[in-house]
C-alpha cells in the first residue's frame, strides 16, 4: 500500500516528485527491488508493479530524478523484471 501512495504522491506533481527524490525514494524503491529477487517465496506481483510504477513516475519529465535514476544502474535492477511470470509486473517507463 505504500509504494501505491508514493506512486500517487509523485504522480504529474513536481512538489511531490522533489521531496521523494530528497527522500532517497529511488534507492529505497530499488533496495526492495533488489531484496526481492532473492525472496523466497517469490514477492507479490502487485507490489513489484506499484515499485516500478513509483519508480516511473518519479522520474516522468523530471530530469534530475532521471540522472540519479541512472547513477544508481536502475536499469540494470529492473532488466529481471522483464522475465517475471506475472505480465503486469512491466517496467513502463524508461528512463530516457
Amino acid at each position: 500500500m505504500a509504494a501505491f501512495i508514493l506512486a500517487v504522491i509523485v504522480d504529474g506533481y513536481k512538489r511531490g516528485q522533489e521531496s521523494c527524490l530528497e527522500a532517497n525514494l529511488i534507492a529505497v524503491c530499488l533496495g526492495h527491488l533488489e531484496a526481492t529477487q532473492l525472496c523466497d517465496p517469490p514477492p507479490e506481483p502487485l507490489f513489484l508493479q506499484w515499485l516500478c510504477l513509483c519508480l516511473g513516475k518519479l522520474w516522468e519529465d523530471y530530469l534530475e530524478a532521471q540522472i540519479m535514476g541512472r547513477e544508481a544502474n536502475a536499469s540494470e535492477k529492473l532488466i529481471p523484471l522483464l522475465s517475471e511470470a506475472q505480465p503486469e509486473v512491466v517496467l513502463r517507463q524508461k528512463l530516457s
